[in-house]
């Protein structure tokens, strides 16, 4: 399946069609018929079970056709995010593990089942050299590892406190947990950017994010009249 990419205009080529595929627009959602969304909810499992995706594109620009049996997804299927020139630290975009066992179990014969797994290795390769090629881009985490350990020190001291609040109503009413909701998001962001623009190690990263869970737990989900902290 031949695929030739024109990126000036976001477009393609595949088996000798042309399609024009226009950045990803988080506000173009999917608003077609019953049989049309139900295609692409379909789509979407199915490249989540093959370990393709990670994440549901909905995006009605990353669709052709309308019915059920005549949708197509059709946008390419990058291995890792991140553009050339932005100092990030790339992340796949697949699941390799799920990806093998596809193949593996596919009905391909065996010489292509071969040349499918030496394909992907080929790619886990150049990811490999992509995160090399981009570390000398990265900050230094110190700085950012500090002020996010300080953001969550202020916030570990009410954890037994919140705790303790165990209905919508008491939520309400504790300024203390509407400060450290708010919080939150603040908190997600800078491990977010801390993991992609910084040298930060995957153990202190990991660290960070377990006491941030802690903290999300505490707070937990407002769910009818209880506090929901089992997710």
């Amino acid at each position: 399946m031949a695929i030739e990419t024109d990126e000036e205009h976001h477009g393609f080529t595949r088996e000798g069609v042309a399609y024009d595929v226009p950045e990803p627009d988080p506000d173009a959602v999917v608003h077609e018929d019953a049989a049309t969304a139900e295609e692409i909810e379909r789509i979407n499992d199915q490249l989540e079970q093959l370990g393709l995706t990670l994440r549901v594109d909905s995006h009605i620009e990353s669709y052709v056709g309308t019915g059920k049996g005549e949708v197509r997804y059709v946008r390419p299927l990058s291995p890792w995010d991140g553009v050339e020139t932005a100092p990030v630290r790339p992340g796949l975009l697949f699941d390799v593990s799920r990806v093998k066992k596809s193949i593996q179990r596919s009905s391909l014969p065996p010489e292509v089942k071969i040349q499918c797994i030496q394909d992907l290795e080929r790619v886990l390769a150049l990811f490999e050299e992509e995160k090399e090629a981009r570390k000398e881009n990265l900050r230094e985490a110190g700085p950012e590892v500090a002020a996010l350990d300080e953001m969550f020190r202020e916030v570990e001291p009410y954890w037994d406190m919140l705790h303790a609040i165990v209905t919508v109503d008491e939520a309400r009413e504790s300024e203390i947990r509407m400060n450290v909701h708010a919080q939150l998001k603040p908190m997600m962001a800078s491990l977010d950017t801390l993991r992609k623009e910084t040298d930060v190690a995957q153990e202190a990263h990991q660290e960070l994010f377990r006491r941030f869970r802690k903290i999300s737990l505490a707070v937990g989900l407002l769910n009818r009249d209880r506090i929901e902290r089992d997710r």
